[in-house]
């Protein structure tokens, strides 16, 4: 019995294998088995961030352009619709309610006992002025956020435009650093030669290598700051990581002026920042009146129909009129009334306290770019056109035959540190022009041009 078992297993199994070459080897899966979770080339790669359609090489228009569209003014601008509905909602009236109740309850099994049915219509009203203070204080709430959207506005193109023209900085200056460090390579070079030959000591090669050293350091320094830049514009502007290669246009900004505030102008007015404080302290007024009218209790007046049934088939039935009005025995509102009022003084601290800082700022600013201007007049119109008729002149001695090719290097060399020298004064006064546009409330779409 045991033979003639196996025997049928055999047969069957031979019935159903498969041909050999649709057999896979030892080893290897079926094509149409899924692959291990395990398997590294089985896990799926991350889904790559959402492109923005913005350019890889933007210049400052396109930069302030986008600024003004990122989700944090896209949220300040939300914060704007959020009260003026509220706006909305503070000049309703209270909705008035309805309250009813039926009852009965049994003598006996075989007959109605007595009952009670009635039904109540009460409407609140508000006294004390309080729809017309809720209303005027959502009013200045929406003002407030208005206000705050501008300033919002404004931060984020004072950030953007100061990380762009960073980033414009720091690819020339990468660029002057290449060419120093080539150069100072080249004078090391010869001065090599010149020891090797016996006309130098080996000693003047110290300097000249550690030169080298900080050179290279530099330039990996001012690199990172190139690309720390290019990361943070992204930051600002909500672009995804990788995407901002490079900027265009340089520094265009340096030779804005900046107007002086008139004598009949005030902060509350210009700055952005300062603006939103004074509607701040406004708003905490209102939220003083406000709080007033919550001491005055409200009046509720209703009607109400009642049906009584002591005994069967004998109803009684009744109308009336009601009052309810809350004593302001223990409380009128006191504490909020006062913690307003500290409200108030405090919007009206932080005011002035802002209002102080930014004129003095504005002066700070002028004296600052009135002294950054005469330097780079100076560097501009003087210095770096004596250093480049200096190399000319040490070129043209070279070619001559009359100077060696070290002093023609040292020449190159002064002339690239003055030109660096320029490119840090130049963005130096891009970021204070950058702040006195901000300061000044000037529209960012206005600051490039």
């Amino acid at each position: 019995m045991r033979n003639t078992a196996l025997l049928l297993c055999l047969l069957i199994g031979c019935a159903s294998t498969a041909p050999e070459s649709d057999v896979p080897p030892p080893g290897e899966a079926p094509e149409s088995a899924a692959a291990p979770v395990s398997d590294p080339e089985s896990v799926p790669e991350p889904e790559p961030r959402a492109r923005v359609d913005f350019p890889s090489r933007p210049d400052l228009e396109q930069v302030l352009e986008r600024a003004a569209t990122v989700p944090l003014v896209e949220a300040a601008r939300a914060l704007v619709l959020r009260e003026q509905g509220q706006v909305k909602q503070a000049s309703l009236a209270p909705n008035p309610r309805l309250a009813m109740s039926a009852q009965r309850w049994d003598v006996d099994d075989f007959s109605d006992g007595p009952g009670r049915r009635w039904i109540r219509l009460y409407q609140k009203f508000e006294t004390g002025g309080k729809r017309g203070a809720r209303t005027e204080m959502a009013e200045w709430r929406v003002r407030e956020a208005s206000a705050n959207e501008r300033f919002e506005r404004f931060r984020v193109a004072e950030a953007a435009a100061a990380s762009h023209q960073e980033a414009a900085v720091y690819q020339e200056l990468v660029e002057i650093r290449v060419e120093s460090l080539k150069t100072q390579q080249e004078l090391l070079a010869l001065k090599v030669a010149q020891v090797k030959s016996g006309r130098e000591m080996e000693s003047v090669l110290i300097p000249l290598q550690a030169t080298v050293g900080e050179l290279t350091v530099r330039l990996a320094e001012e690199r990172a700051q190139q690309r720390a830049a290019l990361r943070r514009l992204e930051g600002i502007l909500a672009l995804p990581t990788g995407s901002v290669e490079a900027v265009e246009g340089g520094l265009t900004l340096i030779e804005r002026a900046l107007p002086p505030v008139r004598d009949d102008q005030s902060w509350t007015e210009i700055n952005p920042e300062i603006a939103t404080l004074a509607a701040a302290e406004e708003t905490a007024r209102s939220q003083i009146e406000h709080a007033r009218t919550l001491g005055v209790p409200d009046v509720t007046v209703g009607i109400g129909y009642e049906n009584l049934t002591e005994l069967v088939n004998e109803p009684q039935q009744t109308f009336g009129l009601f009052l309810d009005l809350p004593l302001p025995i223990f409380d009128r509102n006191q504490g909020g009334v006062q913690s307003a009022e500290a409200d108030l003084r405090r919007n009206a601290a932080l005011k002035e306290d802002r209002i102080a800082r930014v004129s003095a700022r504005h002066a700070e600013i002028r004296e600052l770019l009135a002294a950054f201007r005469l330097n780079r007049e100076l560097y501009g119109s003087e210095i770096v056109p004596a250093r480049q008729r200096d190399f000319e002149v040490a070129k043209q001695s070279f070619d001559s035959g009359r100077l060696d090719r070290i002093a023609l290097t040292e020449a190159k060399l002064r002339l690239l540190k003055s030109r660096a020298a320029l490119l840090a004064i130049e963005e130096r006064l891009t970021i204070l022009v950058l702040e006195g546009l901000a300061l000044l409330g000037l529209p960012p779409e206005a600051w490039d041009g």
